[in-house]
């Protein structure tokens, strides 16, 4: 998985890669289709440069938003990050998938967008939003195509439960789509 925590800062609102505000999306959407360029340009040349020396069987698999729930700004933000929106990320995951589906045409290429990568999938918790942003992107065509939802775990039995809750609600609601947990780390 190439994943990406911010879009490049020429790219943003405000020139940096974490919003002036907490919960402000940062990437303009202007640049939606600038962006997907710079990422599958980026992915393209390490997919042909450096994976395809070792390994040219490897599914590749691109993220371009990394916990889009997470506030990612404010005065005391220490890490890149973009936070969206459901709506919005939706209409941009729309313009990555279309211009990934044009990329892949061609480059004789076979790269598959990985989403949403949310570090907060508690159905319990308001920020979290989580049924929210999977309903906007069942919206979409190409919501049919995914074969996998990413998220990421923080933690071993304490979030055992809201990882079942999880995995239930999407093998329930949407069949044929698996969770993958994309990021692991104990805290």
């Amino acid at each position: 998985v190439f994943f990406a925590n911010s879009p490049h800062y020429l790219m943003t609102q405000n020139g940096k890669t974490s919003a002036d505000q907490k919960r402000q999306s940062n990437l303009k959407e202007e640049c939606y289709k600038a962006y997907s360029d710079y990422l599958l340009v980026i992915v393209g040349y390490l997919y042909k440069n450096i994976v395809c020396k070792y390994n040219s069987q490897i599914k590749i698999r691109i993220s371009p938003v990394n916990e889009p729930q997470w506030d990612w700004g404010g005065e005391n933000s220490t890490q890149e990050g973009c936070h969206y929106e459901p709506k919005e990320l939706g209409k941009f995951y729309d313009v990555f998938y279309s211009t990934l589906t044009a990329f892949n045409a061609n480059n004789s290429t076979e790269f598959a967008m990985d989403i949403f990568e949310s570090g907060n999938y508690r159905f319990g918790d308001r920020k979290s939003k989580v049924k929210s942003y999977i309903e906007e992107f069942a919206k979409y065509d190409w919501f049919d195509s995914l074969d996998t939802l990413s998220v990421h775990s923080y933690g071993t039995d304490l979030n055992k439960l809201s990882r079942t809750r999880f995995n239930n609600y999407i093998k329930n609601t949407y069949d044929g789509l698996n969770v993958s947990v994309s990021e692991y780390c104990v805290m």
